[in-house]
């Protein structure tokens, strides 16, 4: 599985922070484990992350941001 990596600017770093202080509560510890990956997530994940999941009928970081963390955790841990 290919592995994206890179250094992002500091920019992007603050976006990602207020990403992730918008986020409902809970869905904080999934986005900061995702953050604490170093970005460094494999393509696969990220594509998942920002597609449409048929079952979620959104992209899951959608349905996280609506507050549907206990729905997106157990899709995903399905697919592992």
């Amino acid at each position: 599985m290919p592995v994206v990596s890179f250094a992002p600017s500091q920019d992007f770093l603050n976006e990602v922070r207020t990403d992730i202080a918008a986020l409902p509560q809970g869905a904080v510890e999934i986005a900061a484990a995702l953050v604490s990956m170093q970005f460094a997530l494999p393509v696969a994940l990220v594509d998942w992350l920002i597609a449409e999941e048929e079952s979620l009928k959104a992209s899951p970081v959608a349905a996280l941001k609506a507050g549907r963390k206990a729905e997106v955790r157990r899709i995903a841990q399905a697919l592992l």
